[in-house]
């Protein structure tokens, strides 16, 4: 059967058009569907509470679950970036990238967006995220971007990196001028054993790609 690639989805924004809170404020917050989102750097930002659980099964499930068993909670501390946090919630407000992501030199924040919106369970965002990698690959960056879509499973992006690394000469330069040793694990105990993995893998996803165009 033919494989379904994940950005094919149609990527529209399903939510409604409501201004984003600029500043979070304790005072009255929860009566206004208001609740906060601490970054990694103890900033605060506001979200309307219907907009986050209509984009992310895991704010619903959270913010749920608070609700039934735990105190209220007017703000959920998140582990990543306050430059990440914002970038995200300018998506779920604007249902497009923000213009700082859409240059060629925006790809490691688009890694960074498109693992939180993984972790995270941001749908729309992931599949923005990944097809905009998707045209950023370059020789500087196919290695890195390669490793993160495999990861997260971002079939496009995945076979993107991988048509790019089978083009003539690009395998010798993963194998000559890439530093896998940052990549090597307890199970893979070698630069070496590592970059056979890779091109093992790159391989079998070359193969992949063939027989869903097939």
């Amino acid at each position: 059967p033919q494989q379904t690639l994940r950005s094919s989805k149609k990527s529209t924004n399903v939510l409604p058009q409501i201004a984003r809170p600029k500043i979070f404020k304790h005072k009255n917050v929860l009566s206004r569907g208001i609740i906060g989102l601490c970054a990694s750097n103890d900033q605060i930002f506001a979200v309307h509470k219907d907009i986050l659980m209509a984009a992310s099964s895991f704010f619903t499930g959270m913010i749920r679950w608070h609700s039934r068993f735990a105190e209220v909670t007017s703000i959920f501390r998140i582990q990543i970036k306050a430059s990440i946090l914002d970038m995200l919630l300018d998506f779920l407000y604007h249902g497009m990238l923000a213009p700082t992501l859409r240059d060629t030199k925006s790809w490691s924040l688009l890694l960074e967006l498109a693992e939180a919106a993984h972790f995270f369970g941001f749908e729309h965002l992931l599949i923005a995220a990944e097809t905009k990698l998707a045209t950023l690959i370059n020789a500087t960056n196919f290695v890195r971007i390669w490793f993160t879509a495999d990861a997260l499973t971002l079939t496009s992006c995945l076979h993107a990196a991988t048509r790019f690394i089978l083009l003539p000469n690009n395998i010798h330069a993963v194998a000559n001028s890439i530093d896998f040793s940052r990549f090597v694990s307890p199970l893979r105990r070698t630069p070496k054993d590592t970059i056979n993995f890779f091109v093992a893998r790159v391989l079998r996803a070359s193969e992949q790609y063939r027989n869903s165009n097939s």
